[in-house]
């Protein structure tokens, strides 16, 4: 559960730093640049596990996957592919199963 909780916090940082090269187009620079300050704020801010938590990190998941395939935001094959493996991690974090050190667990579900 820690442990799930650093890897968000350090994959929101890593989503940061890879703004800051500039690899990608103005756009995904400031998305990626955005969803690391919120994932890396969430993650290392909120002291015990939350399902506001789960749930941001989660979203910023699923949004980067999908933003990923948004042609005004990519801008090469690179950093494309950061963000699908950066969001199916961020989104693996957030929502396996219960049983598991997920950030969100099946008994938290509405």
């Amino acid at each position: 559960m820690l442990g799930t909780r650093w890897t968000a916090g350090i994959l929101g940082v890593w989503l940061i730093v890879a703004a800051t090269f500039g690899l990608g187009a103005h756009a995904n620079m400031w998305n990626d640049l955005l969803v690391g300050v919120v994932v890396g704020f969430t993650s290392f801010s909120i002291g015990v596990e939350s399902k506001l938590e789960g749930w941001t990190v989660g979203l910023s998941g699923l949004w980067l996957m999908a933003a990923a395939f948004i042609p005004a935001l990519h801008n090469g094959a690179g950093m494309i592919w950061n963000d699908v493996l950066v969001g199916i991690l961020l989104a693996g974090a957030a929502f396996v199963p219960a049983g598991s050190s997920g950030l969100l667990h099946a008994h938290d579900h509405v």
